[in-house]
C-alpha cells in the first residue's frame, strides 16, 4: 500500500514535469544527494541551473530529510521501496548504469583529493620533527578524508552485485595497501563488510564475505608489523 500511495505521488509529480518524476525516482538510489549528485544521475553535471531546481523542488516532498552535512536523503522506508522497484527486472539495467556512474563520480572525487598529498608530503618531515603527535593526527586527518568517497564507490558497487563490489574492494585495498595507507584499508575492508552483509540474501554475499576475512587477517598483521618498525 505504502508504495502504491509513493507510486502514485510520484505519477503527479511527473505529470507536471517528467524530468521531476524521474529524478525523484534517481534520488533514492545515494546514501545523500544534492544539486551536483542530481547532475551526475541525470548525466548532466554542467546543467546547474536545472539541477539546482530540481533539488530545491525535491527537498520539499515529505519523504526527504536534511542531513547534518547539508545534503539529502530520504527516508528509510521510502528509500527501501523505491530501491526494491529499481531491482526489478525491466529497471534493472538502467539501475546499475546509475549506480555506475556514481562509483565514476565518487572516485573521481577521490582522485581530486589524492592531488593534496603531495602538499602534505612537503611539510611531513617539518612537521615531524617539530611536532610529532601533530605530524599523526594531520596524516589520520587526510587518510580518513580520502577514504570517504571510496566508501561512497563500494556502496555503490555493492547495489550492482556483491560480486562486483568485492572486487572492487579488492583492487583499492591493493592500491592503498602499497602506498603504505592501512588507515584507509581498514575502513574500506569495514565499510566492504557493512555493505555486503545489507544485501539480500540471495545475492551470493556469504561467499565473498568470507573472502574479507582473509583481508582482516592481513591487515592485523600489517598493523602489527607496523607497529614493530
Amino acid at each position: 500500500a505504502e508504495l502504491e500511495i509513493l507510486k502514485i505521488l510520484i505519477a503527479r509529480a511527473g505529470g507536471k514535469d517528467p524530468v521531476l518524476g524521474e529524478v525523484i525516482r534517481y534520488c533514492a538510489i545515494p546514501r545523500r544527494f544534492n544539486a551536483e549528485i542530481i547532475g551526475v544521475l541525470r548525466q548532466a553535471p554542467d546543467d546547474r541551473e536545472t539541477n539546482e531546481d530540481l533539488f530545491a523542488r525535491i527537498v520539499n516532498f515529505s519523504f526527504a530529510r536534511k542531513r547534518s552535512d547539508g545534503t539529502y536523503t530520504y527516508t528509510d522506508s521510502t528509500r527501501d521501496l523505491l530501491i526494491q522497484e529499481w531491482r526489478s527486472s525491466d529497471k534493472r539495467e538502467q539501475f546499475d548504469q546509475l549506480n555506475q556512474h556514481l562509483v565514476d563520480f565518487y572516485k573521481g572525487l577521490f582522485e581530486k583529493i589524492l592531488r593534496l598529498e603531495p602538499d602534505l608530503t612537503d611539510t611531513a618531515t617539518i612537521l615531524q620533527r617539530a611536532n610529532p603527535a601533530r605530524h599523526v593526527q594531520v596524516t589520520s586527518i587526510f587518510q580518513r578524508r580520502l577514504v570517504a568517497p571510496l566508501l561512497e564507490a563500494i556502496y555503490h558497487k555493492s547495489l550492482i552485485s556483491a560480486e562486483a563490489c568485492y572486487k572492487f574492494f579488492e583492487r583499492l585495498y591493493q592500491e592503498q595497501e602499497e602506498r603504505g595507507r592501512l588507515i584507509v584499508c581498514e575502513s574500506l575492508l569495514t565499510g566492504t563488510r557493512d555493505c555486503l552483509e545489507r544485501l539480500p540474501d540471495d545475492t551470493d554475499k556469504d561467499r565473498w564475505l568470507k573472502w574479507l576475512r582473509y583481508w582482516k587477517a592481513r591487515l592485523k598483521r600489517e598493523f602489527r608489523d607496523e607497529r614493530r618498525s
